[in-house]
């Protein structure tokens, strides 16, 4: 589903001056799984200049290149604890590009917090 995604949709996220909760929220789990620093996502103009990027370092690229193996628990948890109160009905009102994302960061932080109740 997020390889779906158009730059349509970065650019619909991009353009909001002061997001809506919901999608700021999804956005900073989204970044700290993609390796970002979760001090730098609080700030919404910093996210902003993560989604222009373009070439190796585009949201969508980082996305369709991602290696699961490289979350860590922390900040798995880390994300989890951001997404907890979204429910991704409520997104699809709100932003259908957040709710892409919100789906697939909340697939990735399962499937690592997963790993950590086998291991």
């Amino acid at each position: 589903a997020v390889l779906e995604l158009t730059n349509g949709h970065i650019a619909e996220i991009k353009s909001y001056a002061a997001p809506p909760v919901q999608v700021h929220k999804v956005l900073m789990a989204l970044l700290i799984v993609l390796g970002e620093q979760p001090e730098i996502v609080r700030d919404w103009f910093e996210i902003q200049v993560l989604l222009v990027k373009t070439g190796k370092m585009s949201l969508k690229r980082r996305i369709q290149e991602y290696n699961p193996m490289t979350l860590s628990s922390n900040n798995a948890k880390r994300a989890a604890n951001i997404l907890a109160d979204i429910a991704s009905n409520d997104l699809q009102s709100i932003s259908k590009a957040a709710k892409v994302f919100y789906l697939w960061t909340s697939g990735v932080v399962e499937d690592r917090l997963s790993q950590d109740i086998i291991e």
